[in-house]
């Protein structure tokens, strides 16, 4: 029995099959093109393949649909990023937060926009809001209170994740090798 173009983007969505899932969802559009959902979805597996060009205009066409989705405002945003137009991103993610304030992704999205584009302290105002246990997030925040200089409270967040978190130590080791004049004074207590 042969699978309808939805059986098949299920089918490839769970076990990674990027190509195609894209093939069955563009299938499905020949079918429905005023699907919002489908626009969307072709949009997250367009970027799951690092197209992110291609993911902004499936995005865009789902926001043509339906300006309110959620999901594909969120994506329009990260698509931005991914593509390096940090302001517009970042605006992105200030427009969807205006709406969806309590997202800690998009607050941390947002607040690693506002590290590379230069905000240190905007960006520590949006990782204390999102900050709920997140290590990842706790980097972006120990990042830009390093970046103001803050250099002993960025160190008492790091220093834990060091010794804790192994997979967390070369991100911790940029950060602290980064610091507002060239480095941090880093003593993890370990010898050797």
């Amino acid at each position: 029995m042969t699978e309808n173009p939805g059986q098949r983007f299920m089918s490839a969505a769970a076990r990674e099959d990027w190509p195609v899932a894209e093939a069955a969802l563009r299938d499905l559009l020949k079918s429905a093109p005023d699907n919002p959902s489908l626009h969307y979805n072709l949009a997250l597996v367009l970027r799951r393949q690092g197209r992110a060009e291609s993911a902004l205009e499936a995005v865009r066409a789902c926001l043509v649909l339906s300006a309110a989705h959620q999901g594909a405002r969120f994506e329009k945003a990260a698509c931005l990023m991914d593509l390096g137009y940090l302001r517009e991103a970042e605006a992105a993610f200030t427009a969807y937060l205006d709406t969806f304030p309590d997202d800690p992704g998009a607050r941390g999205c947002r607040a690693r926009l506002r590290l590379r584009l230069g905000e240190p302290q905007k960006a520590l105002e949006d990782c204390e809001k999102a900050l709920k246990g997140n290590p990842e997030l706790s980097l972006s925040r120990a990042e830009a209170l390093g970046d103001l200089g803050r250099v002993e409270e960025a160190e008492a967040i790091l220093f834990p994740f060091y010794r804790s978190a192994s997979r967390l130590r070369p991100a911790i080791l940029k950060i602290i090798g980064q610091g507002p004049d060239g480095g941090m004074p880093f003593d993890t207590g370990v010898s050797g």
